[in-house]
């Protein structure tokens, strides 16, 4: 389980909130080009300078700087150019305010997000990936997990072991 979280004044806004504004950041290190990442039912933004969109202070920009790759950004389903761009729809809903610190994606959202892994994964020349998660109103508390492989990432998802303000490195499958 992620470790215990302290919750900050008025600053923290949990899951239920629609002014919840997490991200889903994945950098694909040294890969062979673009990945196209083909039809999704999410739309998902391809940054070759690896520039997080979390802002003012992204949680992971110094990780995302410290390796040569190009960062994915995965979004709500339903964006459309000029607003912001952030993850929420993305995410379970557990109807269950405890458990705000877990990453979970929902879902139907689970075979796309393996389904662009892979896609990721293989084109990278290292076969490593560092997937980050940051919730600018989340557990101030960030948490460096694996290395997985993708199995194991999966099978830690579907335990619900995995955190928000969080990153893992993913390597390949073998």
């Amino acid at each position: 389980m992620p470790p215990a979280v302290r919750r900050v004044g008025e600053c923290y806004v949990g899951r239920g909130s629609k002014s919840s504004m997490p991200s889903i950041e994945i950098l694909c290190v040294r890969p062979c080009g673009t990945v196209m990442v083909g039809d999704l039912p999410f739309p998902v933004h391809v940054s070759p300078d690896r520039r997080s969109d979390r802002g003012p202070r992204p949680l992971f920009q110094a990780d995302f700087n410290a390796h040569r790759g190009v960062l994915y950004h995965l979004g709500n389903p339903g964006w459309r150019p000029g607003t912001p761009f952030f993850a929420y729809e993305l995410l379970a809903d557990t109807g269950d305010g405890a458990n705000d610190e877990i990453f979970e994606l929902g879902r139907a959202f689970v075979p796309s997000a393996q389904l662009l892994l892979e896609r990721l994964i293989a084109a990278s020349q290292v076969g490593r990936l560092l997937f980050t998660t940051d919730w600018q109103f989340g557990p101030q508390h960030v948490v460096r997990g694996g290395p997985y492989s993708l199995a194991e990432f999966w099978s830690e998802h579907d335990r619900r072991r995995l955190a928000i303000n969080a990153a893992y490195w993913i390597y390949a499958d073998t």
